[in-house]
């Protein structure tokens, strides 16, 4: 995959993240976790949108090492997302999913 399609997919991913993570159905599901869980669904959250305005408004020419470099983890992660959104009941794996994908992308476009 080229630097552009792998900044599509991820910016793609992170759009379609940010809005899974808006839905009622997900956040009736992390209203029933712990405090602490749902402290860091509320960041991830943030952070996902960070992330989107990010990649969406840097050049792709700044994000290329990033991108090239990180190109097999960004992939496994948007797998990873994709399997985990199918099922937004499950807030735990989302949170732990999401987490670890914006790891991976905050080694691409600097997040907090």
């Amino acid at each position: 995959m080229n630097e552009y399609q792998l900044k599509l997919a991820t910016q793609t991913q992170l759009r379609d993240t940010r809005n899974s993570l808006t839905e009622l159905e997900y956040l009736l599901a992390v209203e029933k976790l712990p405090a602490k869980d749902q402290r860091v669904a509320a960041l991830n959250l943030s952070n996902v949108h960070l992330a989107y305005q990010k990649i969406l408004t840097t050049e792709l020419k700044d994000l290329r090492t990033g991108l090239s470099a990180n190109e097999a983890d960004l992939l496994a992660g948007i797998k990873s997302v994709n399997k985990a959104l199918k099922k937004l009941k499950n807030a735990k794996n989302i949170i732990n999913t999401v987490s670890a994908f914006l790891k991976v992308v905050g080694r691409v476009v600097k997040l907090f």
